[in-house]
């Protein structure tokens, strides 16, 4: 019995400590109040939230482009450290113009991490070829700071409502990936079929 005990217990530790360092996370299916837009503007912004054409949900989406970013995370900035950030874009155009950053303020000093361009020191790593893309990236926050997303206005050939963001992910260690996680459920399941088999 106590064999048997120990096993469930490790199951659901396994099960729990996969997602047990997400800090933050949106799906945008409840709106946008975890964002705020830029202190200057009163937190106003061009973030909406559109139906996914693609998935039966709900995407991030802008009615307008910006520069030194659109919307940031409202809740008191994350501390400088290491993450992974994941999330998924979809491209609609080339160069659609999606820029994901931080931000020491909203703005602040800032850095654009991740794009379909390179302005700012981005790294060009978002695909924008009409279909979901989903994105996992470790990075080194040297000070205290917000998320931040934008569509750039200074995108080539780009317009408003062509860059679209969904199931965004802050951790502080590494996600382990879905498969991974339900292969570990699922060995765990039959150590404990086979513990019962053997009492039997």
């Amino acid at each position: 019995m106590k064999r048997y005990l120990m096993s469930i217990a490790i199951v659901l530790f396994i099960c729990s400590t996969s997602y047990a360092t997400t800090i933050f996370s949106d799906d945008f299916e409840s709106g946008l109040s975890q964002w705020t837009g830029k202190a200057s503007t009163g937190g106003l912004h061009n973030a909406i939230i559109v139906p996914d054409y693609l998935e039966p949900d709900n995407a991030l989406a802008f009615s307008g482009t910006n520069a030194a970013g659109d919307i940031f995370t409202s809740v008191d900035a994350f501390s400088a450290g290491t993450y992974w950030l994941s999330f998924d874009y979809l491209g609609l155009s080339q160069d659609s113009g999606g820029y994901v950053g931080i931000s020491a303020g909203l703005p602040g000093s800032h850095d654009w991490l991740w794009a379909t361009g390179t302005v700012s020191g981005a790294s060009p790593d978002l695909i924008d070829d009409g279909t979901w893309h989903s994105y996992t990236f470790q990075f080194e926050a040297g000070y205290d700071f917000h998320l931040m997303i934008e569509d750039y206005r200074g995108a080539g050939l780009g317009s408003p409502g062509d860059a679209l963001f969904d199931n965004i992910s802050l951790s502080t260690t590494e996600p382990v990936p879905e498969p991974a996680t339900m292969m570990l459920f699922g060995i765990g399941l039959l150590g404990l079929a086979g513990i019962g088999r053997r009492k039997k």
